[in-house]
């Protein structure tokens, strides 16, 4: 049985599912045979449940209950990143071969987030043979463009079409939080992290212009040198650090497994965020980042340019908005007498969704299912510091949680968005364990 669901996955990450925000770059037959593939190799799965493509190429399945509770769902995405042609000679196997090794799985995709994906449907589909029927409505969302923002996603218009039917989900299962087997903080249990909030997401484009002229004839400094400055204002004047509700409770829930000297360190707020931004970890967890990601001035190695541009991406803490963001480089430039000739454009905003409480049921459930899974973890929540498909679902649920079941080791990098990217056969199947025990667990209670 193991044998038969390791080829599954392997034979998933075969599909070159490259996302692209120009969409005439897709090769949409990528999709279309993963949908096919699916369909093949989960028949029960696609017996029981309803699906319907949404959008270009996402998939929306429903599987009927027997009762009235409230619907949940497990959301993934199908899409990869592409893999650059420059870095295929050091890839230890084919990106898209799917290769097995014994241990690992390679390939784009692996591990961001085929094995999630197809681990959701290897559980549903050994529960379905089994006899199990749901008490609630059972949803899967399965967008297909999540790596590359577009826009429309189809996660939103799957949360749009889903808000129109009147469709009201008691919690959305999204990928993030994994367990750090070698956490931070010199903790001595492995850490289960569950992402109940998300920082938002922004790209700002500063241009700043000035007197251009001769290379050979310079006169002050040049709008490359004045945008130099302004960058490295931003690097030496970050935005305060501090401390939201869902920090305060990671921070809690730590505390019992330090030593005096150690909880000491964190009894203040202060103390808390001092100790949080020294280490690298988690210093993103209390504040919003501002970096340069794309600088763009001149043309010529003889001319001064009258234009410099820089691109910034904030990730924005949960209470902060890209106001924040321009207001705050709007004084950094004002002390460097730059602002008379600055212009900011936002390209792109998304707004940190609401923080989910940590009191609910199906809160309880998801740490006694890690416990069960190994009770030697510590469950702990956090704030997810990238951005998942989640937040469009804000309009259909107040309770997201963000969870990968999955084994993280220091200095064992799965590669994922970068070279040699895999995914463990045993993590593959303890997921498989967890995700059971969760759907069974919320099935016996009522919503």
């Amino acid at each position: 049985m193991h044998d038969a669901a390791i080829s599954r996955l392997s034979k998933a990450v075969t599909y070159a599912t490259v996302s692209n925000r120009d969409e005439s770059q897709v090769d949409w037959s990528q999709f279309t045979g993963f949908h096919r593939f699916l369909e093949e190799s989960y028949p029960l799965v696609h017996k029981a449940f309803q699906r319907e493509v949404v959008g270009k190429a996402s998939l929306l399945y429903r599987w009927k209950g027997t009762g009235k509770g409230k619907p949940f769902a497990f959301l993934a995405h199908m899409d990869v990143v592409p893999v650059p042609p420059e870095d295929l000679p050091d890839w230890k196997y084919p990106p898209f071969s799917g290769y097995n090794d014994g241990t690992y799985i390679w390939g784009r995709g692996a591990a961001d987030m085929k094995v999630e994906l197809i681990a959701i449907l290897e559980t549903l589909e050994r529960l379905i043979g089994e006899g199990f029927v749901p008490t609630r409505d059972l949803y899967l969302c399965f967008g297909h463009n999540e790596e590359v923002m577009a826009e429309p996603s189809g996660a939103q218009q799957i949360a749009d079409l889903l808000k129109e039917r009147g469709v009201e989900l008691e919690f959305v299962l999204e990928e993030a939080g994994v367990v750090m087997m070698d956490p931070p903080f010199g903790l001595k249990r492995p850490l289960a992290m569950i992402g109940v909030a998300e920082k938002g997401y922004g790209d700002l484009e500063i241009t700043l212009k000035g007197e251009g002229g001769h290379s050979a004839e310079p006169e002050g400094r040049s709008v490359v040198e004045e945008m130099a400055r302004l960058v490295t204002a931003l690097y030496d004047h970050p935005l305060p650090y501090r401390i939201t509700p869902t920090v305060e409770t990671y921070v809690k829930g730590l505390a019992g497994e330090l030593s005096p000297q150690e909880r000491e360190a964190l009894s203040s707020r202060e103390a808390v965020c001092q100790t949080l931004r020294e280490n690298k970890k988690t210093h993103a967890m209390v504040r919003t980042t501002i970096v340069p990601t794309v600088v763009r001035a001149g043309m010529a190695s003889n001319a001064i340019p009258s234009e410099a541009a820089v691109l910034v991406n904030a990730r924005l803490l949960p209470g902060d908005t890209m106001d924040t963001v321009t207001d705050h480089i709007r004084r950094l430039a004002d002390d460097l007498h730059l602002s008379a000739r600055l212009q900011m454009r936002v390209r792109t905003q998304s707004p940190p969704p609401p923080e989910t409480p940590t009191d609910t049921p199906t809160y309880g459930i998801l740490k006694e299912a890690y416990r069960l899974w190994d009770e030697r973890l510590l469950v702990v929540p956090y704030i997810v510091t990238g951005g998942t498909d989640s937040k469009h679902y804000t309009q259909v649920t107040r309770e997201i949680y963000r969870i990968s079941p999955f084994r993280s080791y220091a200095g064992q990098p799965s590669g994922a968005h970068g070279k040699n990217e895999h995914t463990s056969i045993q993590g593959f199947l303890e997921a498989q364990t967890f995700l059971r025990r969760v759907i069974l667990m919320e099935n016996s209670r009522e919503a």
